[in-house]
């Protein structure tokens, strides 16, 4: 299967969000999706690319081999704000899609890579680590900032914690916000246990696991069973995150639904609500799971994240602009 990136236009104190009531109104140059063309962007992804067609992307944003169709990565330069998109444990950048789409199409430069381990085989995950996927995050943070003004941080289930990660370090540009979904803060701690526990016996190696369904009837591009190895290095970079994070100094926002099967919904709040930082804000997605960006709800978060660059980006990202304090 031959890839090439589809056309687009070019164009150059923490608190929580009262029950049923977002904090933020559509509005801003970032239109959100209908569910209708939301659905239409999914596909039966099931076979695997026999070659690399990635010329259109940069080099370090290239995967080494083959990929599963529908797990490609992003790249665009094209205004002066950029937004780094982090998609989560065992997933691809497929996730994330509809928010790039959206972002594209309001003339942000976009990076969303495909994450060491991901979106090729069950083996490859199974060799790598918390510090492989943060070197990832890290290298297409390194291509996209030189080439932008400002950076936005976007992170979805694992990929929320490399942000917060990435959002410690010294950036070479400035860091305009950070907006994670569903933050893969901790597993329930039954869970965990038993994690630790078969990774310490060497055994079972795989966890199977079934697709999840979406709304359309048809599954995501994602692995079809959990590396072990690979979950318990997961469980050891909520660890990293919960020794060392800090207080975010940006404009930062955590979306997690409140029927998220695998991040508990109550769990993920208690930990992130002290790294929000002054004014950060946590929003709970009612009924949404933990793929925020493919729910039914999908529109309903599309929209509260076209709001919320809205505020940080209040003159487009073809513009320079103040940066706020707070979201809230």
């Amino acid at each position: 299967m031959v890839w090439a990136p589809a056309g687009r236009r070019a164009r150059n104190d923490t608190h929580s969000a009262p029950e049923g009531q977002s904090e933020f109104a559509p509005r801003g140059p970032l239109a959100p999706a209908s569910a209708a063309a939301i659905l239409r962007t999914s596909t039966r992804y099931a076979a695997v690319s026999e070659e690399a067609p990635l010329s259109a992307l940069p080099t370090v944003l290239r995967p080494k081999g083959p990929i599963v169709a529908g797990c490609e990565p992003e790249a665009r330069i094209q205004g002066r704000a950029g937004v780094l998109l982090l998609h989560g444990f065992t997933g691809s950048p497929w996730e994330l899609r509809p928010l790039a789409d959206q972002l594209l199409d309001a003339g942000y430069s976009v990076a969303m890579p495909l994450l060491p381990g991901h979106g090729t085989r069950l083996e490859d995950l199974d060799g790598t680590g918390w510090q492989d996927w943060l070197g990832g995050a890290r290298q297409a943070l390194d291509w996209l900032a030189p080439e932008v003004d400002r950076v936005h941080l976007v992170g979805s289930s694992m990929g929320a914690l490399l942000a917060l990660l990435l959002a410690q370090q010294t950036q070479p540009k400035p860091l305009r916000s950070v907006t994670l979904l569903a933050p893969a803060m901790a597993l329930a701690p039954p869970i965990a246990a038993a994690i630790r526990l078969m990774a310490m016996a060497g055994r079972p190696r795989i966890l199977r696991k079934d697709p999840v369904p979406l709304a359309d009837g048809l599954s995501p591009p994602a692995y079809d069973g959990i590396p072990v190895r690979a979950t318990r290095r997961l469980l050891e970079l909520m660890d990293v995150v919960e020794a060392t994070a800090c207080p975010l100094k940006v404009p930062a926002v955590a979306l997690h639904g409140r029927a998220d099967a695998t991040i508990p919904y109550s769990l993920a709040r208690r930990r992130i609500a002290p790294l929000l930082g002054r004014g950060g804000v946590f929003l709970p997605v009612e009924d949404g799971g933990h793929l925020l960006l493919r729910v039914e709800q999908t529109p309903s978060v599309l929209a509260r994240l076209a709001a919320i660059l809205a505020v940080v980006e209040p003159y487009g990202p073809d513009a320079p602009g103040a940066i706020p304090e707070r979201l809230g």
